[in-house]
């Protein structure tokens, strides 16, 4: 028999697992496409440009600070894709903003 684990960000954008349901008001967390009640379950990605670096920035525009510059292959957790454009990803202990252009999920 398997055993159900539920993903749940914490305050720090770290994953962590329970086996019990953490969110009471969701009973299908985290199985529930687009559910209003849960966080996007984050997924890993790899950071495909052609050599340089990605900018990780403060918000979702070209315009923001740059938070640090990711190497190319870097692995990020992809944190949300409902941005167009635009991921939050974590990458060293860092959240932030990247292009969705040049990360592989």
């Amino acid at each position: 028999m398997s055993k159900t684990y539920y993903l749940v960000i914490d305050e720090n954008c770290e994953p962590q697992l329970f086996d019990t349901n953490p969110n009471p008001e969701c009973p299908e967390c985290p199985v529930c496409p687009e559910c209003p009640v849960c966080p996007p379950v984050p997924v890993q990605g790899v950071v495909v440009t052609q050599g340089s670096n990605l900018n990780l920035r403060r918000m979702p525009s070209t315009q923001a600070e740059v938070l640090a510059r990711i190497p190319q292959g870097s692995r990020v957790l992809v944190l949300d894709q409902s941005i167009p454009g635009w991921y939050q990803v974590s990458w060293n202990n860092i959240v932030g903003f990247a292009s969705s252009e040049w990360i592989r999920i």
